[in-house]
């Protein structure tokens, strides 16, 4: 696999300047694209198992880290422009993308987390509904859909008042590597695992993606025939529980979907030891 990275100055960022990675196979004919979209608090750094695994079976793989994220310009927690941002910078990396694998070749998309719940409104607003033709094949890993799991009615509804006078406060979201895998966090510190990640959110985020998890939920799912539709779902994972995916999945329409649980896996799923049944899952999928 062969990697490159560069900041650039990004139209959807308010001219921030913005990392994009692009994750290439050294050998052999391409397949098509892959982009790429990461969760909150991380980067695509944290997402290279998945990018080796699209190179292994000649797809181009690129994204980009989000502002305030990885290598990315921009105050941690914070994303000027909100979800409507986010969703523009993802077309933006999108149409870098195609520039790279040429028109003719098929697209995927893998979205973690967050960036599944983004990918989604992505899809949405591209009316990716019924017939779907923008993408070839969707891999949604432990994707954020109810973003109000585990959050008291009170601190939501302070959220959103404190929003309306001071959006740009940043809250801590209470996300750490234990909750997200299991890690021994003495020897993570110490390996510079916590490099580049962070567990920060602005009031005004936050309050955006409760209102896009609030409309995801009242939606049909925008993921219609001939899209290949892959869920993985790590059971022990309590930041996005099986629970919401699995439902999820039952109701999307396209008819060629999979939903894989992962035993004894938590949220982060390609960063688990033992994660052997998610490769063998992924590879086969890719390889259909």
């Amino acid at each position: 696999m062969h990697e490159s990275g560069e900041l650039y100055p990004s139209a959807a960022a308010g001219g921030r300047r913005i990392f994009r990675r692009k994750f290439s196979p050294r050998a052999g004919e391409v397949r098509g694209g892959m982009l790429m979209l990461h969760g909150w608090g991380d980067h695509l750094g944290c997402h290279v198992v998945a990018a080796e695994m699209f190179c292994g079976q000649g797809w181009v793989a690129a994204g980009v880290d989000w502002p305030g994220h990885g290598f990315s310009e921009g105050r941690r927690g914070q994303v000027a422009g909100g979800v409507a941002g986010l969703l523009d910078l993802v077309g933006e990396a999108l149409a870098w993308l195609k520039d790279a694998v040429g028109e003719d070749l098929p697209l995927g998309l893998y979205a973690h987390s967050t960036g599944g719940l983004l990918a989604l409104r992505f899809l949405t607003q591209q009316g990716m509904v019924g017939d779907s033709t923008l993408f070839d094949r969707v891999w949604l890993s432990s994707p954020l859909l109810r973003p109000r799991h585990g959050q008291h009615w009170l601190k939501i509804a302070g959220a959103r008042l404190v929003a309306r006078w001071f959006p740009e406060a940043i809250l801590d979201t209470g996300v750490r590597p234990a909750k997200c895998r299991h890690v021994d966090a003495a020897k993570a510190k110490a390996a510079g695992d916590y490099d580049l990640c962070h567990h920060f959110i602005s009031v005004s985020m936050g309050a955006e993606l409760l209102a896009a998890g609030d409309r995801l939920a009242d939606a049909a799912p925008p993921l219609g025939d001939p899209v290949r539709v892959l869920i993985t779902q790590g059971l022990e994972d309590g930041i996005c529980p099986p629970a919401f995916s699995h439902a999820f999945f039952e109701k999307i329409p396209a008819r060629d979907k999979l939903y894989v649980p992962l035993p004894g896996l938590r949220h982060e799923t390609l960063r688990e030891p033992g994660n052997e049944l998610l490769i063998e899952a992924v590879e086969a999928w890719l390889g259909a």
